[in-house]
């Protein structure tokens, strides 16, 4: 009779080489899947759609909204409107902080470069 040869314990594989084994190559992932034809707005829930806002007192109402709307971001865009200002404040507390870092590193010895110690 031959000798028996000796076993070896089983290496044990990190969990997440042994997760990637498991998946299937040519699956996609849970979040890439889509909603079966009859569960999503297909063709006829976008005519329905496209009719309100065309012909509907609900289409009217919509579209005066969306021109007041892009009227008013128009008029906060323009010189010395609400976002612009509020944007340029942005850009000077950014400058102003920028400058302090520099004035504090230069006056501890360090040369005035940001991100470095």
């Amino acid at each position: 009779m031959a000798p028996k040869a000796e076993k070896k314990p089983a290496e044990k594989k990190p969990a997440a080489e042994e997760k990637a084994e498991k998946t299937t190559a040519g699956k996609k992932p849970k979040s890439e899947k889509r909603l079966p034809a009859s569960k999503s707005s297909g063709k006829e829930g976008g005519e329905k759609k496209g009719k309100m806002v065309m012909e509907f007192k609900e289409g009217e109402q919509l579209r005066a909204r969306v021109t007041a709307h892009r009227d008013a971001a128009a008029v906060a865009w323009k010189d010395g409107g609400s976002s612009r200002a509020a944007f340029g404040l942005f850009l000077s507390d950014v400058d102003n902080h920028v400058h302090k870092a520099k004035t504090w590193s230069s006056a501890n010895g360090r040369d005035g470069k940001l991100g470095q110690s």
